[in-house]
């Protein structure tokens, strides 16, 4: 055992504890994140990144995993992704999104919460009215 002295002991069990207590939580998140595939500080993303295919990016995702995306403008679009070794997938769906589109895509893989994104409200002028 350390030999402390004296002035210094009564300190000693508060400390070994407070840090005991953090081993177990970081052991814990890094549980956590283990049984997502993901790493502990990398936080899911989505992004549409072309409007004409529609093309949607994701990161964050666990390794090798499906991820149910679905793009809905004007009609409802479902993919599924495959994430690669980091985590990261691209689809593109059938369509063109302009700027008098609203839009929304939802990634979803089992276990975890879905990411949604939503795109911007339409910057379209409104219909003239006689």
């Amino acid at each position: 055992m350390l030999a402390l002295p004296h002035r210094h002991r009564r300190h000693a069990v508060p400390l070994i504890v407070a840090l005991a207590v953090l081993c177990v939580c970081g052991a814990l998140a890094v549980a956590t994140d283990a049984a997502t595939g993901r790493p502990a500080s990398v936080q899911r993303t989505l992004a549409l990144t072309a409007r004409d295919p529609a093309t949607v990016h994701g990161r964050g995702f666990g390794a090798r995993i499906r991820v149910l995306v679905t793009l809905v403008a004007q009609r409802t679009y479902v993919r599924r992704a495959q994430t690669n070794n980091h985590g990261a997938f691209t689809v593109t769906f059938p369509t063109t999104i302009d700027r008098c589109t609203s839009w929304s895509v939802t990634a979803a893989q089992r276990n975890a919460a879905p990411v949604i994104v939503h795109g911007p409200k339409p910057q379209c002028a409104p219909a003239s009215t006689p």
